[in-house]
């Protein structure tokens, strides 16, 4: 059962990075920052305005978590979300939720069975190890690059957190 736990968590990571990976043109090219900027600017007018307005919320009041959040409730961000939120939820263990919280852009995953106390600390170790892994970092990094020069901030942090079905912090890593 301990294993069947720990494979199911990090093939639930593995499924909500591979939704992030990939061809640029199909996932907005999270994993290049330059290119989601070019083509955000040059082949969607609209997109170029939603950034903009976006930006303008940051100068009009600074307050970081607001921008973030007008980002998470505009059409990229909720592109952005939503391939999330289909590769973390794909086989119906994990529940996904995305919000802002200070600087960071928060991608939260609770388990939606218990984890079994005797297994606990060997799913928080494979997450904690999966994190660790330069794929999952080159990842993360890259699309905390696309935000930072999406919102013109470089303040703006990821951090991605998995919890127990009670909410418990299983494992957290901030980018």
């Amino acid at each position: 059962m301990k294993k069947m736990i720990v494979l199911l968590a990090v093939l639930l990571l593995c499924l909500s990075l591979t939704a992030c990976s990939g061809d640029p043109a199909d996932t907005k090219g999270f994993d290049d920052a330059e290119t989601v900027s070019d083509n955000n600017t040059a082949n969607n007018a609209s997109s170029a305005a939603e950034t903009e307005a976006v930006s303008d919320t940051l100068n009009a009041d600074g307050d970081l978590e607001a921008v973030i959040n007008a980002y998470l409730k505009s059409d990229n961000g909720q592109d952005m979300i939503e391939s999330f939120r289909e590769g973390a939820e794909a086989n119906g263990n994990l529940t996904f939720d995305s919000y802002a919280d200070g600087n960071y852009f928060v991608f939260e995953s609770k388990f939606n069975s218990e984890i079994p106390e005797s297994s606990f600390e060997s799913v928080k170790k494979e997450m904690d190890d999966t994190f660790a892994e330069e794929e999952t970092k080159a990842t993360f990094e890259a699309l905390k690059l696309f935000l930072q020069t999406t919102l013109s901030d470089d303040r703006v942090g990821v951090k991605v957190i998995y919890l127990t079905k009670d909410g418990e912090l299983v494992a957290e890593k901030v980018y």
